[in-house]
């Protein structure tokens, strides 16, 4: 594990996957919430319970077999409310400037 673990990133694919709107846009909140909280891609895997490459994965759009529960133990593990990371992005800033 490098020194300085790097922010996390969602890479969009070139074309969208045929997903709900939920899921979509679930890589985006995930990278900016777990940036805003400083967490690593380890750190969201141990919430989990699953590999670091599965948090890598679905940064990358590899969300087609994303689980409900999942998602919900990663809104738990960051203290979010559940729904929160396939709100649309825009949530994130307005609750970013709420605080």
């Amino acid at each position: 594990m490098p020194a300085r673990p790097q922010p996390l990133v969602a890479h969009e694919p070139k074309k969208r996957l045929p997903v709900p709107d939920g899921l979509w846009y679930f890589p985006r909140n995930l990278a900016d919430y777990g940036n805003a909280k400083g967490l690593s891609q380890e750190e969201l895997a141990a919430m989990v319970g699953v590999a670091q490459s599965t948090i890598s994965r679905w940064l990358h759009y590899g969300i087609e077999s994303l689980q409900v529960r999942h998602v919900m133990m990663l809104e738990d593990g960051m203290g979010l409310e559940h729904g929160t990371l396939t709100k649309p992005p825009a949530a994130f800033l307005q609750a970013a400037n709420r605080s």
